[in-house]
């Protein structure tokens, strides 16, 4: 019996398509409404809008993907910094972390501890406390700075390192043994002990670099990290989406999840945004400040991307389910990666499919932005004709709104072309 579109999957890609399409059509409509909105609510998006379209017109085609993967470096780099690397400079980092450290997850182990659970966590939390006391006292003394020093480190490494890497495994754990359902809800709660571990984690390469008295923000190897670890939080949760994605393709009604499959896909998806990240930098570098130029061209940035996206995604099929039952050689992960079952036999779209694909999302942002600065760059010419040469600078969202409106076309009508045969 040969499997329909609805058991291989491809009418669910063709699902997402269609609405990926309505999704841009709504955006185009919300862009039109702004242009016809009062000028100083939104007067610097329309400032940078009009810049930016501008700045388009003016950059030439062979340069189109180096400009839009320049500034979408930029964003992100800039996202990792503030989100990550310099959270604890914002307020709702502190609020976080006080409600998480000090309310939520000492309620949780007090709670889990009287019900009969494991008291690791409950006498690690008095511990802190009395720590915390002694700390008090001795901070008045002269003669208990030793002291201090170690009792500072100890709540450091405690509230930053040991208690979310401790409620991380155990939530993790929940979510893998949990009602699929439930586990992909979880998910993203538990994502914010991933956060608070991975942050700990920086905390400390940060701390060491600075003891040796070098900027962790000038060291290449550092960067490295710091873009991975602020990776994996999100990581995880898309490790979870995928499965559903799977679940919702093919019909698998529990999509297997193990600590193997887990770590193995958030730890490669993860690491696929700062190898990205870094080869569309030298790329791109001329348009992000402080970055050297290296000369790569953007043909080669994108085909380095995919190259380094393919190795991730093929070693995540293979090692997901490596030394299990479920094991796959290299050439069915190979398979797998194609769309087909791992041993050839036709397409199949299920959980494997979807996890294998994580790696390849940063990428895709860069195809995406790279493919829109194209549409935008031809429909100039166009809207200049029909609007006069003004009209990227005063009425630059109707621009964008017609920009996306055509993507969103291309969009609904690729998904369309793909039905199931």
């Amino acid at each position: 019996m040969t499997p329909t579109g609805g058991q291989t999957g491809i009418v669910f890609v063709q699902t997402i398509l269609l609405w990926s399409g309505v999704l841009m059509g709504a955006v185009s409509a919300g862009l039109w409404i702004a242009d016809t909105g009062p000028v100083p609510k939104i007067k610097g998006l329309r400032r940078w809008l009009a810049s930016s379209w501008v700045r388009l017109s003016i950059t030439g085609w062979r340069e189109i993907p180096k400009f839009m993967n320049g500034w979408l470096a930029g964003k992100l780099q800039t996202l990792i910094r503030f989100g990550f690397q310099d959270a604890d400079q914002g307020v709702a980092f502190g609020g976080l972390i006080f409600a998480l450290l000090f309310v939520f997850v000492p309620v949780a182990a007090a709670i889990n501890f009287l019900f009969g659970g494991s008291p690791f966590l409950f006498f690690y939390y008095l511990s802190i406390l009395g720590v915390l006391g002694l700390l008090n006292f001795a901070g008045e003394w002269e003669q208990a700075k030793i002291f201090s020093g170690l009792a500072a480190t100890y709540l450091g490494i405690s509230l930053f390192l040991i208690i979310p890497l401790y409620v991380l495994h155990s939530f993790t754990e929940v979510t893998i043994r949990n009602v699929f359902s439930h586990a992909v809800l979880k998910s993203v709660l538990v994502a914010a002990f991933w956060y608070l571990a991975a942050y700990g984690i920086g905390l400390m390469i940060d701390t060491a670099l600075r003891f040796r008295g070098k900027n962790p923000g000038h060291v290449p190897w550092a960067r490295f990290a710091h873009v991975f670890l602020a990776a994996l939080p999100v990581a995880y949760v898309l490790t979870f989406m995928a499965l559903l994605a799977g679940h919702l393709a093919v019909g698998d009604q529990s999509p297997l999840r193990t600590w193997q499959i887990i770590l193995s896909s958030s730890f490669l998806t993860a690491l696929s945004l700062p190898v990205t990240l870094s080869i569309m930098i030298l790329s791109a570098a001329r348009k992000i400040p402080g970055e050297k130029g290296s000369g790569l061209g953007g043909t080669w940035a994108f085909g380095l991307s995919l190259m380094a996206a393919a190795i991730l995604s093929v070693l995540l099929g293979y090692g997901m389910h490596a030394g299990t039952e479920r094991a796959v050689s290299w050439q069915g992960a190979v398979n797998i990666l194609l769309g087909l079952k791992a041993d050839g036999g036709g397409a199949y779209l299920g959980p494997d499919f979807w996890v294998m694909r994580l790696p390849f999302l940063p990428l895709a942002g860069f195809c995406f932005i790279a493919v829109f600065g194209f549409i935008c760059k031809i429909a100039i010419p166009v809207i200049r004709k029909v609007a006069g040469k003004g009209i990227l600078l005063h009425r630059p969202f109707l621009c964008s709104a017609l920009a996306c409106g055509v993507l969103g076309i291309l969009l609904a009508g690729g998904g369309m072309l793909l039905g199931p045969s």
